[in-house]
């Protein structure tokens, strides 16, 4: 009987995720088209704006295509995207005052980086799952 309802949870917190994330994504839309219109003390608003709309087109995209993986797998993804992301999100908030060029990347690059590899990284996990727990 447990067994069950914790399938039932996972299977929640799968839509849960995408729904949150896609909701979040929204506003993120918003708020960021909202701050090009304030003055410059909003800066910081405008930079914690960026980093968090990259990262949640990123968690859409990829838990969308986590919706495939069985409950076990789903429950590393997971735990990947909450340690992946806030190490890249602390990593681009410390390097946001450097300058811009190749050497030496600011924080929306780096941000626009990270989420771009986690992307890839999830998508490819997720195929290469769906065809090892696929029946031949």
């Amino acid at each position: 009987m447990q067994i069950k309802n914790l399938r039932l949870n996972l299977t929640n917190l799968k839509k849960i995720i995408t729904s949150l994330s896609f909701f979040v994504l929204g506003l993120g839309t918003f708020l960021w088209l909202y701050n090009y219109d304030l003055p410059m003390t909003y800066n910081l608003l405008r930079t914690v704006t960026e980093y968090f709309f990259y990262w949640f087109v990123a968690l859409f995209v990829s838990s969308l295509f986590a919706f495939i993986l069985p409950d076990d797998k789903y429950k590393k993804w997971l735990k990947f995207s909450l340690v992946y992301v806030i190490l890249a999100l602390l990593i681009a908030y410390i390097q946001r005052d450097t300058g811009s060029d190749w050497m030496s990347p600011d924080g929306e690059e780096l941000t626009k980086i990270f989420a771009g590899l986690y992307s890839f990284l999830v998508i490819i996990y997720c195929i290469v799952q769906f065809f090892k727990n696929r029946k031949f």
